[in-house]
């Protein structure tokens, strides 16, 4: 029988010279490529331990994460998280609070819910749009698995996208864009300051005549008066 020893070895010495020659590492696509039947047995056998002590402990641990997030300030709470008092990564611990009300409400089993990553959990836990959230909720409580990608394409349905950030080159081409569209505007500021000036010129000249006329009229009612 080949031992798993031997499964594992992806490369192979060989001397030569007194040189030892490696080969080129074997790229493996999937866990059980090149095991044989004993070591993927023993390993699958192992697989099963940590699913069956996983289910019905996200529930549990998120419960306990939660009731701490309740008992101390804030800012003890991310002192908590950071420090890895549990040996969970900060960000798990905070996945597993996002998600308590949302496990508290679906009626998925716990092996549904164990079969999901505590990321996806707090994604669709997350989720605003009443429906979009109930509608992968319904989907677990089925037997469907709900990837991570699936509920981040739902969350973000609706949500403005963030722009890419603009490069260099891009942003001096719209700075002198601004440039020029500022003097753009200066200029014509002042050709219309131009036209008002020029305006009123125009309106005092008018505003003469009619004066001048006032006058004219004047005069001559009053000479017909005293004829």
């Amino acid at each position: 029988m080949t031992t798993a020893t031997t499964d594992w070895d992806t490369t192979t010495a060989m001397k030569n010279s007194g040189k030892v020659k490696k080969d080129k590492p074997v790229k493996i696509n999937k866990w059980d490529e090149k095991l044989n039947e004993d070591t993927v047995g023993k390993v699958k056998g192992a697989l099963l331990s940590i699913k069956n002590a996983y289910v019905g402990m996200v529930r549990q641990t998120s419960d306990a994460f939660t009731e701490i997030k309740a008992t101390i300030p804030d800012g003890n709470w991310m002192a908590f998280c950071r420090e890895n008092e549990t040996g969970i990564a900060d960000r798990t611990i905070r996945d597993l609070v996002a998600c308590n009300g949302w496990l508290k409400v679906t009626s998925a089993t716990d092996a549904q819910i164990a079969a999901h990553s505590v990321r996806t959990l707090a994604i669709i836990a997350g989720i605003d749009n009443n429906a979009d959230r109930e509608k992968l909720q319904r989907k677990i409580e089925a037997g469907e698995r709900v990837s991570q990608a699936d509920a981040l394409q739902v969350a973000n349905k609706g949500k403005k996208q963030v722009e890419k950030p603009k490069s260099k080159k891009e942003l001096v081409g719209e700075i002198l864009k601004l440039q020029d569209d500022l003097e753009t505007v200066n200029e014509v500021r002042k050709a219309a300051n131009q036209e008002v000036e020029q305006m009123r010129d125009e309106i005092a000249l008018l505003n003469g005549r009619v004066v001048e006329q006032q006058r004219i009229i004047a005069a001559l009612t009053k000479l017909g008066a005293t004829e």
